[in-house]
This record gives structure tokens, sequence and C-alpha cells, in this order.
């Protein structure tokens, strides 16, 4: 290695913190596509069998790296908007992970940009229309947008992480994203063993024949 930070990037787990949206072949697919652009380098698989990567040159060099959008740009009368971060709390993670990520970007998007329509924020985010329609009436639902009859906009509440929390008891998914994090531990922990206990094995194996 070239002394580059490598990190994990299993694509179950990420579908896990993605909620429904993404499978996780669906992510597999979205990490080659990061590596064939050059984002991301396939580094190794770690003790579980999960893969590590490393940023590519495209993302280190920005001589190499071509143009991209911050996360909500204006070109001209139009948003260029790009999903770029994911759900960060715990909270957040049990509420979106039931809620969907769908619902997350709408709501991403309407805390720095209010909109008259469903179909102007699917627009502007690249999202689908009824997907998008739908996470709006979620979000109402649970209080994180709010529509100004008066302005006639949608508008995205600014919450602070208990109230994620609430809301993730209210849905019924309190403690599922700590969890899953659990239980992906201890199944490393568990794959680890048995790997160590395999090579155990083959070491006394291969020293009682050389003894022999």
């Amino acid at each position: 290695m070239d002394g580059r930070v490598v990190f994990r990037a299993s694509g179950r787990e990420i579908a896990d913190l993605l909620g429904k949206a993404y499978g996780k072949h669906g992510i597999t697919d979205k990490l080659r596509a990061l590596c064939n652009d050059g984002l991301l380098v396939y580094a190794c698989k770690d003790q579980s069998k999960a893969n590590l990567y490393r940023f590519g040159d495209a993302v280190l060099k920005p001589s190499q790296l071509s143009p991209l959008y911050t996360p909500c740009s204006i070109s001209g009368d139009n948003w260029e908007y790009q999903k770029t971060t994911l759900p960060n709390t715990d909270g957040e993670k049990d509420t979106f992970g039931r809620l969907g990520i769908t619902t997350w970007q709408v709501w991403q998007y309407l805390l720095t940009e209010p909109a008259r329509t469903g179909y102007a924020i699917a627009k502007a985010a690249n999202l689908p229309t009824s997907s998008t329609y739908r996470a709006l009436r979620r979000l109402q639902g649970c209080g994180l947008v709010t529509y100004s009859t008066a302005e006639g906009l949608y508008y995205g509440e600014a919450v602070t992480t208990g109230t994620f929390e609430l809301l993730a008891i209210d849905l019924g998914v309190s403690g599922l994203s700590e969890r899953r994090k659990a239980a992906h531990r201890i199944e490393r922990e568990i794959r680890a063993n048995w790997k160590m206990a395999k090579a155990r094995r083959n070491f006394e194996h291969t020293k009682a024949a050389t003894n022999g």
C-alpha cells in the first residue's frame, strides 16, 4: 500500500444504513461504479471477508478530478442536487431506516431549498416523482416538513437529535441501528474466531505429521 487510509465498505452494512431503497447487490454495483470512475480503489478483504477500499487519485489529486456538484448548486433556473449525505446519528438511522432513503433525501433538500411541489423536488433532486410525493406525506406526518399555505411552499424542519430518538420510538424502530451494528460485530468476531481455530488445527496437524 502507499500509506493511504483503507476503510471497510460492506455492501450489506451500507444497505442496512440506506434502508429498503437499495439492496446489497445494488450497493455492490455502485461501489464497482465508483471504482470504475477512479473515486475508489479496491484494496483487499478483511478477516470477515468484507471488502476494503481506499480513495483513488480522482479524489486525492484535484487536478484529475472531474467537476462535481456541491450538495445544492444553482445552474441557471435549475437546481442540481448531489445526494452526498447519509443519516448519521442512531436516531436518524433508525427513523429513516423505516421511512426510506428517498424520504431522507427529500428532507435534506427541503432544509436548504423550499419547493412548491413534489414534482419540483423530484426534478431538482433527480428522484422518482411518486416516491417524492410519498416521502413528503411521511415527512409531514412526522413533523419534519411543513407546508406554508400563504407562500405555497414546502419547508424542511431542522430538529434535534432528541427529536429523532423520539420519532424512532414512535415508529417502533428505536435501537435497531445499534442492534444491527452489534449483530455485525458479533458475526465478524465469530468468523475471525473460526478462522483462528482452523489455522490452529492446521498447525497442529502439520506439527503432528512432521513429528510422526
